[in-house]
């Protein structure tokens, strides 16, 4: 009987201690693995590879990069791409060229955003319209010179003002249709007249104020192209080249409200101004209903975010609330698509398979 018990005890430890070992050989999640940060940053590994499989799928999507209170989550580069290729980010430069007047505009440099053209640029160029003389820098900075202007649309516009012979003067006579600071027209080459007034501010242009002042603070070593037109002005609108974490280290500079590192390179005032819906864009494009100075604005759910956007699908996106960054680079040229095209099956992947991944 004692015997008896005693085996009967024996093979329940036994069965107890095989019940253990097989609890603790459960097979392991390998989205867990691919994404090992994801679960400490309080995201959906699963639903996060889901995205990331999306977006390898696209053709168009060469990188993706997801970074959660200050942790790189997923970065995952496809065809082409890589953590040092430099890369046209079109109109993500619209958004660089924000964050150098807000340094300039906190170092008195820019005295005041209700500043005009003519204030600068009247010395400099002969027979400014006497409209066009009144739009200040933060009519520019809002799309809202109010400049007969298509770009979203067709680029008839664009291809105009890019084979004209002087971009800036080209800019000055475009005709004003809409009284200043009233209505958003998405437009690059307004953009030239706040290249062109950074130069007369700042005695600098954009490109050397950038490598000193932005650029080396947020460790951005060695060359960053950036296109110049006939006068030497870099371009306000495009041409600028990064490399994606270039982009990453932007998106937290705005998410840290303008500190990286632990260095003040942007006042707080600024990025929150400039990151507010200062005009209404009445939704031209999905996902960005407001504009602030050069970044979009919007909301999904119960986030506000901001972005910076460029052609094809170059995407800078922020979301405070979420402490997220996400960074997408795109090239369509391969893809089957436009570049509209692309933008949009981009963007879709950002806002409808990253973002609800993130708990």
């Amino acid at each position: 009987m004692k015997t008896d018990i005693i085996t009967q005890a024996v093979l329940a430890l036994l069965v107890s201690l095989a019940f253990v070992s097989c609890a603790g050989d459960k097979p392991v999640n390998a989205d867990d693995v691919r994404f090992p940060q994801a679960s400490a940053q309080n995201i959906d590994a699963t639903r996060l590879a889901q995205a990331y499989d999306e977006a390898k799928l696209n053709q168009g999507v060469m990188s993706l990069l997801v970074v959660r209170n200050g942790v790189l989550v997923g970065e995952e580069y496809f065809r082409s791409d890589g953590r040092e290729v430099l890369y046209h980010v079109r109109s993500v430069t619209k958004s660089v060229v924000s964050i150098l007047f807000g340094i300039a505009v906190d170092r008195g440099m820019i005295r005041s955003l209700d500043a005009t053209v003519n204030d600068y640029l009247g010395d400099s160029y002969d027979a400014i319209p006497s409209i066009t003389s009144t739009i200040s820098i933060r009519n520019l900075l809002t799309m809202s010179g109010g400049f007969q202007w298509e770009e979203l649309q067709n680029s008839s516009s664009l291809d105009s003002w890019y084979y004209a012979p002087d971009h800036v003067q080209h800019a000055l006579q475009l005709p004003v249709v809409n009284t200043p600071g009233t209505t958003f027209t998405y437009n690059t080459a307004a953009c030239q007249l706040l290249s062109a007034i950074f130069k007369k501010a700042t005695g600098v242009n954009l490109l050397e104020f950038a490598r000193q002042n932005l650029f080396e603070p947020l460790g951005m070593m060695g060359d960053r192209p950036w296109m110049a037109d006939e006068r030497g002005y870099n371009y306000g609108g495009y041409q600028l080249s990064l490399k994606p974490m270039d982009m990453v280290n932007i998106g937290l500079l705005y998410l840290n409200e303008g500190e990286f590192g632990g260095r003040r390179i942007v006042s707080a005032d600024w990025v929150r101004a400039s990151t507010r819906g200062q005009i209404s864009t009445n939704n031209v494009i999905p996902h960005g209903s407001g504009y602030g100075y050069l970044w979009w604005i919007g909301r999904t759910g119960q986030y506000d975010y901001y972005f910076a956007n460029g052609y094809g699908g170059q995407f800078i996106v922020v979301v405070p609330a979420l402490r997220l960054v996400v960074v997408t680079r795109s090239n369509w040229t391969y893809s089957g698509r436009t570049g509209n095209d692309q933008w949009m099956s981009t963007i879709e992947i950002i806002m409808n398979s990253v973002l609800p991944a993130v708990r």
